[in-house]
Order: structure tokens, then sequence, then C-alpha cells
């Protein structure tokens, strides 16, 4: 449906999973994809993590991870101050004038996921649609980053059983170059599910570590996405004008919904393991705030960086069933690097209950 600021049209917001929006269905990209030219903001970035010579991948794991991971995925994206959570605006650059006109800042961009498993690689690519007046028009205005990862390389990559992946470098610098230059740490957490069937929504993490200062060292890149078609290769991209009011914008959870004890009820393989003992550990949880060590953003998701003995680890949790009040779960990605070398020291990822 639409509407008229003045004599300007927009289109009225509807719901949808990821917040109100201005939306409209998948688009073939043919005729339709504008690349915005954007001289005041770095340009798409390729980033390939270098392969190593390892025992041979498990064939049958390659195949089941590739099944529940790859698609075309669209979504809501939004950033979060590494100080205090709190969301962040987009770029002057990519808000016309038009929309500060209106009194209208997005706080987050709609995009779409592109992403396969060729070769033992994760490739993804990220369509990112940019805010434009141009709600009518022939075309959307997107820029495009490319990511690759190989799961060869098991010192750094690992990809779970469930269609989650933990990606980023072997080691990190003991000093920290500046958060803007900080390396980034991938975390892809699926919506959890009881069976081993395909889930078809998740979640994306980017963030990086401060390891001189043991806390985190750059503001959080957050993906919400659904899974909407198999895999196009960026030929098909969800968008519309970019005037989504977003998750993000939602409220925060109390974060007392996490005080208690807490079991873990999955452990979750990676793709080169055959053989890994389930674990049932109960502790008591809670979370507590804290400038550059603990964020809470909405949707139930958190950010921890501790340091534990000789290593600093960086945590991503999502909350999931909260409208179920009974059936608490929370989903825990982690990496945790030497304090002495900087060397990645171990990845694990499970999902615990409320007990």
């Amino acid at each position: 449906t639409s509407a008229f600021i003045g004599s300007t049209p927009v289109l009225v917001p509807r719901s949808s999973t990821f917040g109100s929006a201005f939306v409209s269905p998948a688009r073939s990209c043919q005729n339709l994809i504008r690349y915005r030219p954007r001289s005041a903001v770095q340009s798409c970035s390729i980033r390939v993590l270098s392969s190593i010579l390892v025992d041979p991948l498990n064939e049958s794991h390659v195949s089941k991870f590739a099944d529940l991971v790859s698609g075309d995925w669209s979504g809501f994206e939004s950033s979060f101050s590494r100080t205090d959570a709190s969301v962040i605006t987009l770029e002057s650059v990519d808000i016309p004038d038009e929309f500060r006109e209106w009194g209208m800042i997005p706080k987050g961009y709609e995009f779409s996921h592109s992403v396969c498993v060729r070769d033992s690689k994760i490739i993804r690519k990220l369509y990112r649609v940019l805010p434009s007046v141009c709600v009518f028009g022939e075309h959307i205005d997107v820029e495009e980053e490319k990511y690759k990862f190989d799961l060869q390389n098991k010192t750094e990559n690992y990809a779970f059983l469930d269609g989650g992946y933990s990606a980023g470098p072997q080691t990190l610098p003991l000093e920290q170059p500046g958060y803007k230059q900080a390396q980034k740490l991938d975390f892809c957490i699926p919506k959890f599910f009881d069976s081993d069937g395909f889930c078809d929504e998740r979640v994306l993490v980017r963030v990086g570590i401060d390891m001189q200062r043991e806390c985190i060292g750059s503001d959080v890149q957050v993906f919400v996405e659904k899974y909407e078609q198999k895999y196009s290769g960026g030929q098909y991209v969800s968008g519309g004008s970019g005037l989504r009011i977003g998750w993000s914008e939602e409220p925060a959870l109390d974060r007392g919904i996490l005080n208690g004890r807490w079991k873990v009820s999955r452990k979750y393989k990676s793709i080169s393991d055959e053989n890994e003992d389930e674990i049932e550990i109960e502790r008591e949880n809670g979370f507590e705030t804290e400038n550059r060590k603990k964020l809470w953003m909405p949707r139930g998701l958190s950010v921890e960086v501790d340091k534990e003995g000789e290593f600093v680890s960086v945590e991503v949790g999502w909350l999931q069933n909260i409208e179920e009040s009974d059936k608490h779960l929370r989903s825990i990605m982690k990496r945790a690097y030497s304090t002495q070398d900087g060397s990645l020291a171990y990845v694990n990822y499970h999902t615990e209950h409320k007990v």
C-alpha cells in the first residue's frame, strides 16, 4: 500500500519477521540492480582465508552442512556500539536528503545473502539494499560484499552439522590497531531445531576482539535472516526503499531471564569430527552488562569478551523460545585466543536450556 508525504509517494510499513518494513518481494536482478557509486565509503571487500593442507574432511558431513547453509537468505542488518550496545544509525553518505526532510533516519539495512558451498569453501555474497527514494522505480540501489571461508582450513574455520559456523583468522594481533581496523570474527547460529532437519532462520554476528585490553574491539554487526529460496548467486534480491523499522529498534529483553541454572542440552559436532562425547553440564547463569565487555541487544542477542586464564574468549549468545517462559533455550558459540601469541585456542558451540 502507499501513502503521501506532501506530494511524495511512500510505502506504508507492514509487519514482517524482522520488524515493520517498507518491503517488496524478491525481484530478478535483470535490469533492476544499480550499484551506487560510494566515493566516501570504502569499496566492497573480498576476504579470502588462506588454505593449508590437512586431512580430508568427512564428505558426508560437508554435504549435510552445505544443504543446511546454502540458499538465498534475506533480512535486516544493524550495527551496535561496542561501548554501550546502542543501535548505530546509518552513515550520512547512505541517507538521501529526502529522508532527512521527512525525519526518517534508518538504523539498518535490508539485505540478501546468497550462500553456497563449493570445493569445501563457504562462499557468501552480501547484497545490501541502500536507502533510496525510488520506491516505485525500476532499480534497487545495492552494494555488494563477498566473503570466502575455506573449510579445509580446520585450524581457523569451523562448520557445524546444524548449519552453523565460526570463521576468522588463525592469529590476532596482541596490540589493537584501532577499532575500525579490527579483524572481524564471524558467528553464524541457526535457530534451534529439535530434529536434524532444515532450519529457515538464523543470525550472523561479526565482531572483533581487542586482545590488548581484553575487550570488544569493534562495533557489533548483526544480520537476522530467513531462508527465501535456493541459491541464485545474487540473481534475486529482496528489498524495497530501505525505509524499514527493523528488529534492532525493539526494546531489549529483561536480562533477568538469564538468571538461574542452565543445562547444556546439545553440543554440536563440527564437520571434521567423527566422534565427540555428548555432555551434560549445569551451571549458574546471569548477565550484567559492562561497557566493551558484555553487550545485551534486542532479540536476546549478546556478545561477551572474557579472560579465561591464558585465553581471551568472545562468546555470542542467542536466547530463543522467548515467548515460551518454561522452554527458554540459548545457543552459544565461542572462540578463544591465546594471550601469549594471539593464536586461536579453541572453538565450541552448544545449546542450553533453563532448568
